[in-house]
């Protein structure tokens, strides 16, 4: 295992016996509501996880490490300040010793390095205000296409990505496992 990453041992069990783990993102928590609301939904994000028979695996970095499942003291610990760790951030901010609060693309970094196939998310990110000055596109979005997900089996959406007018146009389709198996992408 990475030597920056460190799974809880509830989150490691569960992946050894194969019990189903969701993936949870931290910027919900630090960037997504006013103190002290973004960790009484991370809270809350985590208690839905486990109402449904899985076990919770919020990643943020902190300490460090990027921890994979959060104890409540960690998950206060994700406010305002909290950096923004996305995939190119995570090795920089653990490294630096900074709160990253992880982007859906940084949690699908992480969990597809420790073995999780779920992702639960509040949103991920897009093409920002603005675009194509500054030319802002969330990694959320390559990373949502090139990873495997789960749905919860109650939507089918898909997303298209263009990058420039006339150029690679990406696409993502999930869908729900009681009408079509397969979780494809194209791009």
């Amino acid at each position: 295992m990475n030597e920056l990453i460190e799974v809880s041992g509830e989150v490691r069990a569960a992946l050894d016996e194969s019990r189903p783990v969701v993936a949870l993102e931290t910027t919900i928590v630090a960037h997504g509501f006013p103190a002290p609301h973004g960790v009484e939904v991370g809270g809350e994000m985590e208690a839905a996880v486990r109402a449904a028979g899985a076990v919770p695996a919020t990643i943020g970095v902190v300490g460090g490490r990027i921890r994979v499942g959060l104890t409540d003291d960690e998950l206060a610990r994700f406010d305002s300040g909290a950096r923004k760790a996305g995939p190119r951030d995570l090795a920089v901010c653990a490294v630096a010793g900074d709160v990253g609060a992880t982007t859906v693309g940084g949690v699908l970094t992480v969990a597809r390095v420790v073995g999780i196939r779920f992702l639960g998310t509040g949103g991920i990110g897009g093409v920002h205000r603005g675009y194509p000055s500054p030319p802002d596109v969330s990694a959320d979005l390559v990373h949502f296409a090139g990873n495997f997900i789960a749905d919860d089996h109650r939507w089918r959406r898909g997303i298209g990505i263009e990058t420039e007018p006339g150029e690679d146009v990406r696409e993502v389709d999930a869908r729900s496992p009681d009408t079509d198996p397969k979780v494809s992408w194209s791009g």
